[in-house]
């Protein structure tokens, strides 16, 4: 019942979400007694739509055999994320080709090793008009392999390679190094032997601490290989370990090396940046280039994110076209915080992020990994919880202030805000609680319930569109490729 009201009302279908709220259901009577408050008003924000974007991003496996240490998706302990599953099926990719039909740019890379899937050749046949661009470790790309991409008419293959790094691909070990530059011998030998300019071959290199001394090392042997374009990425920190070995132990002092070594060995004619966009490492960067340019299918296809990062969006696909799930409330609502609004207002994963914002992740990351602030607040918020469902209503927004006071980690932050907004939903204060419930999605982004009462709320207080303040940001990247097909 959730999952079709919530539907309805991000889809500003109020008379569907009015026909499923009079069968009563638990929990639902505030969001009920607002609707018919707003019934026959303008949705918010409608006029914060958006072409469907140009970059699509598709994980087509779900197993890698190299566990590298770094992996922030989950293989650095298993070689496979489901017991039952383990690549995406053309069932599933036949359902996102109607976002391909608007797309510029079809990205094949994520969770897992893209090569291992055995329909990799079919999905390229499928996207063969498009600027397509296949991003692997290479690690079982044999002959075969090789000149069928070529004759797939693939534009861009893009290996990941971190160099001498003990947390990266491979380990860091020489094997390893050797290996890779074999292969990308192979690849130029056999684009030679084809009379093929594509694919284009770049690298993908995830800077830490240990390899960000021998990025010349990894450029000059690059520009040996006849390799010009180079993106580094800052590695994800999700351990202690990591964050020892990781950038931010010395952020300011690993930004001077990469801009250095990016400076050099571009004015030797090659196309090194920095996040596959700036020519320098940015502190932050406003607006976001991934907002409205990109949308990214991984393990859930009917669940979408809109970035690399870990946001996400409370709506699911369903069976709603394309573009009216883009432009449903929760997109409209996230282009007025990135267009919109003060930065203060942003969701807390984009304030943040290691993309958008990489010098605050820098200092906030280490903090992120410990989990003692929630030993002492998750069982107030609790009791608070409690005391609320018994209509304890005083002491429950005394227990949820308290534990607001304790700074937990920002989901139970989110959550928080969410009962104070239905307890002041309860008194009819509705400024109070519309604040609240912003500050609910501001933390807890995929709250349903939350988004439900933003948008009622906007509705019944809310008038008119602010004025624009930022234009979106260019997709840098594409610009430096141009499809002649």
């Amino acid at each position: 019942m959730l999952t079709k009201i919530t539907q309805s009302i991000l889809n500003d279908d109020l008379q569907a979400a009015d026909s499923l709220l009079r069968q009563k259901p638990e929990g639902y009577q505030l969001a009920h007694s607002l609707l018919k408050m707003v019934m026959g008003r303008r949705p918010p924000l409608e006029k914060l739509k958006a072409n469907l974007p140009k970059v699509i991003n598709i994980s087509t496996s779900f197993t890698c055999p190299l566990k590298c240490e770094m992996c922030s998706a989950g293989f650095h302990n298993k070689r496979s994320l489901f017991a039952d599953r383990k690549y995406l099926t053309l069932e599933e990719f036949n359902q996102m080709l109607p976002w391909m039909e608007k797309g510029t740019s079809i990205n094949f890379c994520g969770e897992g090793e893209s090569l291992e899937s055995p329909l990799i050749f079919d999905f390229l046949k499928k996207t063969r008009k498009k600027l397509t661009v296949v991003i692997t470790s290479g690690i079982n790309l044999d002959i075969e392999k090789i000149k069928f991409l070529i004759k797939s008419d693939l534009d861009i293959l893009h290996f990941s390679f971190d160099g001498r790094t003990s947390v990266g691909h491979g380990g860091g070990k020489e094997k390893y190094i050797q290996n890779f530059w074999q292969r990308i011998r192979n690849i130029q030998k056999i684009k030679k032997e084809l009379n093929s300019n594509s694919p284009a071959i770049g690298l993908q290199v995830t800077v830490n601490g240990e390899n960000v001394d021998n990025l010349d090392e990894i450029f000059s042997t690059a520009l040996q290989h006849q390799v010009y374009d180079i993106a580094l990425i800052p590695m994800i920190v999700h351990s202690e370990t990591l964050f020892q070995k990781s950038i931010h132990t010395n952020y300011e002092g690993a930004k001077k090396k990469i801009n250095k070594a990016i400076s050099k060995w571009n004015k030797k004619g090659m196309d090194i940046s920095f996040m596959v966009q700036h020519k320098t490492v940015r502190d932050s960067v406003s607006p976001c280039f991934f907002v409205d340019n990109y949308i990214d299918f991984h393990t859930e296809v009917n669940l979408p994110s809109i970035c690399c990062s870990s946001l996400r969006m409370p709506l699911e696909i369903s069976h709603y076209p394309v573009t009216k799930y883009w432009n449903s409330f929760p997109f409209r609502y996230f282009r007025f915080l990135h267009f919109h609004s003060e930065l203060s207002m942003l969701p807390m994963t984009c304030q943040t992020c290691w993309i958008a914002n990489l010098k605050r992740y820098s200092k906030t990351c280490r903090d992120s990994l410990s989990g003692s602030p929630n030993q002492e607040a998750y069982p107030l918020y609790l009791e608070a919880s409690s005391l609320k469902n018994r209509n304890k209503l005083e002491e429950s927004q005394r227990l949820f202030a308290k534990v607001l006071d304790l700074k937990p980690e920002s989901s139970l932050v989110g959550k928080s805000f969410f009962h104070l907004g239905e307890i002041k939903l309860k008194e009819k204060n509705y400024p109070a609680a519309f604040s609240s419930m912003k500050s609910a999605v501001q933390h807890c982004f995929d709250h349903k319930m939350a988004f439900i009462y933003l948008y009622l709320l906007w509705m019944l207080l809310e008038e008119g569109r602010p004025a624009k303040k930022r234009n979106k940001a260019s997709y840098k990247w594409l610009q430096n490729f141009t499809k002649k097909k």
